[in-house]
C-alpha cells in the first residue's frame, strides 16, 4: 500500500496538466487493480482479520480514488473554456 501511495504521489507531482495527470492516476489505479485481483487468485492470507482488513479497508480505499479521479477527469474535461486564458 505504501508503493502505491508513493507512486500516486509521483503521477500528482509530476505532471501539470490536470487532464493527463487525471489519465494517468486512473490507469495506473486500473493496472494495480487487475494486478490485486491476480494476486487475490493465488493468495492464502494468514488470518481471518487480515484478509477483513483488506476486503474492507485496503481495496475499498483503492476503488475510491478510482472513483474520485474519474469523477475529476469528468469535471476538468467539461469544464468551458475560459476565453481570458486563451
Amino acid at each position: 500500500m505504501v508503493d502505491f501511495e508513493n507512486e500516486l504521489c509521483t503521477i500528482l507531482n509530476t505532471h501539470s496538466n490536470e487532464i493527463e495527470k487525471a489519465k494517468k492516476i486512473i490507469s495506473f489505479i486500473e493496472e494495480t487493480l487487475k494486478q490485486i485481483s491476480s494476486w487475490l487468485k493465488n493468495h492464502v492470507f494468514d488470518s481471518i482479520q487480515d484478509e477483513i482488513i483488506f476486503f474492507k479497508e485496503i481495496k475499498p480505499n483503492i476503488v475510491a480514488k478510482l472513483i474520485f479521479y474519474k469523477e475529476v477527469l469528468i469535471l476538468i474535461a467539461t469544464q468551458p473554456i475560459d476565453k481570458t486564458k486563451r
